[in-house]
């Protein structure tokens, strides 16, 4: 759960005395807005949110969050930097880096439009937000089992497995970043449930 000892787990590196916060720790004031946004995210989203261990050296501030959309149908990762230093770079003094894998079908693996697809679904949700200096990547990738597994054994056979991987980023627009989270999450809810943004029935925001 995403809950407001969630700076516990950040990042703190590098930054001095700002202010108290609610967090019971020194940060800046932006940051505080960023985590703040952030807190009780867990109950806006269909997906399984938890605070995830801090990258070392990433970023002078940072808060990762791992997600997880079950039952085993994608997981994720949802990394938000902090650095004014580097706004001329970013676009932004906050930067997303997030990425997710989702299982797919055989169909939709070997339709060789369904990365692009993908990928443009996912920006159009995030020109929503006005993402800054978008980038990223969609990869297919499939297991096929050998040995033991393979398919000629017909008593342990392992049948393939398709996925697709998203990796992204971007800088954010402003210092609340629930909004950027949720759009990540529509896009990693719709790899798995593919009438979700044609016919949105489910509202995650």
């Amino acid at each position: 759960m995403i809950t407001k000892e969630i700076s516990h787990q950040a990042n703190l590196k590098g930054y001095t005395k700002v202010g108290k916060s609610k967090f019971g720790v020194d940060l800046p004031v932006e940051f505080v807005q960023i985590l703040t946004s952030l807190d009780g995210a867990d109950k806006t989203v269909p997906l399984k949110l938890a605070e995830g261990k801090p990258l070392v050296n990433l970023s002078k501030y940072s808060i990762v969050i791992e997600m997880v959309l079950e039952p085993d149908l994608a997981t994720g990762r949802f990394v938000v930097m902090y650095d004014p230093s580097k706004e001329k770079n970013w676009g932004s003094p906050v930067r997303v880096a997030a990425f997710f894998e989702a299982n797919i079908s055989e169909d939709e693996f070997y339709d060789r439009n369904y990365a692009a697809r993908l990928w443009g679904a996912f920006e159009l949700e995030m020109s929503k937000i006005r993402a800054r200096n978008l980038a990223g990547t969609a990869s297919k990738a499939s297991d096929e089992y050998f040995g033991r597994f393979s398919r000629s054994n017909l008593e342990t056979a392992m049948p393939e497995s398709y996925g697709i991987e998203l990796r992204a980023s971007w800088g954010a627009d402003n210092f609340n970043l629930r909004q950027d989270l949720l759009q990540f999450s529509k896009i990693m809810y719709y790899a798995c449930h593919k009438d979700f943004i044609v016919k949105p029935s489910l509202k995650i925001d």
